[in-house]
């Protein structure tokens, strides 16, 4: 022990440290005076904090915390699903119009002398009854649908998080 620390002077107040290294402190403490001035105040807060009165915590302390964590432990427990509706609803609306779109093209039937042509061929009747399908007005209905049930579903997620604060406040 080289040094005095405070955590060595609270263990020899504690009565913590054995008798070779209490002698070792003594021998130190006579030769650092500010040490000793420290090893006094530290005496002095000990002695403080063992005469001070305790408040005493009431007898249904234990039990009220345990049920305040239970009851948030169960509020916890409870998760809505609304969030996986909307995307769920969404993705088959979103499968739904590729569907038709897929289904309105029809590749011609035509034999052709390279694997490019058909290729080609296919592609170019893909976009314009793609471009075809997204002129209608189907899908002017779609899309304004979509933005309907975007808001409905962004107001009910606003309404959720306030609930949840509130119910975090109480």
């Amino acid at each position: 022990m080289k040094k005095i620390t405070d955590e060595i002077l609270n263990k020899y107040i504690d009565s913590e440290l054995s008798a070779s290294e209490i002698e070792e402190l003594k021998n130190l403490l006579s030769l650092n005076p500010g040490a000793l001035e420290k090893l006094k105040a530290l005496r002095f807060v000990d002695s403080s904090l063992r005469t001070m009165e305790h408040d005493k915590a009431p007898d249904h302390i234990a039990g009220s915390i345990m049920s305040r964590i239970e009851s948030l432990s169960i509020v916890k427990g409870k998760s809505s699903y609304f969030f996986y509706w909307i995307v769920g609803i969404f993705s088959l609306m979103i499968i739904g119009l590729m569907g038709y779109v897929f289904s309105a093209i029809s590749p011609s039937a035509t034999e052709s002398s390279s694997t490019l042509d058909n290729l080609s061929n296919y592609f170019s009747s893909f976009s314009i009854s793609f471009n075809l399908g997204l002129s209608s007005n189907l899908i002017l209905l779609i899309g304004a649908s979509l933005s309907i049930i975007l808001l409905i579903a962004f107001y009910f997620l606003v309404a959720s998080h306030r609930e949840f604060k509130n119910s975090l406040s109480h």
